[in-house]
Order: structure tokens, then sequence, then C-alpha cells
């Protein structure tokens, strides 16, 4: 059954061709006069309503047209989509709906539990990058020291060029053995 949309003008480069616009069976159909403009399945497509125009979006190619009423016009195209999957915009919208159904007082609760999700998922990354940072850092200052006297004169007694390097080296050895094993 093709519900009809209305009287819509088309907006491109060439100038401005009206045109009618009906659904059927989740596809959205424009023809103007006896020339069809296009068919879109609406499960597929973006819909956009800006200031300049209804955007439509397939891929690469957008359609911009006005119609009499655009925000009736929009929310007759929205209601003729078949429900996507869901989409960044509605799992926002639904987490910001959560959000404001927690009280006050258990917000700071929900969020020091969702950091610390966070840090136990990720802690042994973040074990990982330290150790690499730390091996890294001696590694290029053993070699630095090494290379340079004068720098080597400005390190405490205890530490020499050949133990940094040898922390360094031994840090990126443990690195390696573990991504080995692990």
């Amino acid at each position: 059954m093709e519900e009809f949309l209305g009287t819509v003008t088309l907006l491109g480069e060439t100038g401005e061709v009206s045109a009618s616009a009906a659904t059927s069976r989740d596809e959205l159909r424009i023809v103007a006069g006896t020339v069809e403009i296009g068919e879109w399945d609406l499960g597929e497509v973006d819909l956009d309503l800006r200031r300049d125009g209804l955007h439509l979006r397939d891929g690469d190619d957008e359609l911009v047209f006005m119609a009499a009423d655009q925000d009736e016009f929009a929310e007759a195209l929205r209601r003729a989509q078949p429900h996507r999957r869901s989409t960044l915009r509605s799992w926002a919208a639904k987490v910001q709906e959560g959000w404001g159904r927690i009280p006050r007082r258990g917000r700071p609760v929900v969020v020091a539990a969702a950091a610390l999700a966070v840090l136990g998922a990720l802690w042994p990354w973040l074990l990982v990058a330290l150790l690499a940072t730390v091996a890294g850092v001696a590694l290029l200052t053993g070699l630095v020291t090494a290379l340079d006297p004068f720098l080597a004169v400005r390190l405490p007694d205890r530490v020499s060029p050949a133990a940094l390097l040898g922390a360094g080296l031994g840090g990126l050895v443990l690195l390696v053995v573990g991504a080995i094993f692990f």
C-alpha cells in the first residue's frame, strides 16, 4: 500500500524541481511528472532535517529537498522507516535515560564502580605500559650516558651507564618473555 506524503521541491545545482513523494514497503519513492527520480530503502538511508532542507543520504549520494511542512514530512518518513538495530544515538539516549533514573546521591557510587571496572579490565595493559616506559627510559639514559662521558659524571655514584643499560635491557626482555607466554 502506497502512502502519498506530499509534493516536494528537489533542490539541486540545476535549479528546483517539483516532485511527489510516497512511501510503500519501507521505501521512499520520488517522482517528477512521469520521471522516477529514485527509490530508496528507508532502512538504509539517513535522514537529516536542516534549515536548507531535508537531506536524504544513501552512502555517498545525497538528495536535498523541501516539503510544505518540513517537520511533518520528516516525521512521516521516520515513522515509515523500519526500526534499525541499535545505533550509537539510540545507545547514547538509553545511557542518558538510565543516568537520569539513578538518584543523585547514588551517582558517585556508579561512577566509582565504572572507573574500577575499567581499571580492572585494563590493568594488564597499564602494567605493561608502565614497565615499557621505565625500561625505555633506563635504556635510553644508559645509552646517552655511555656515549657522552660528561653526562655520566652527573649520575649518582651507585648508578653507572652499564647498570642503566642492564636495567633497560632486562625490562625489555621481561616484556618480550611476558608477551610470548601470555
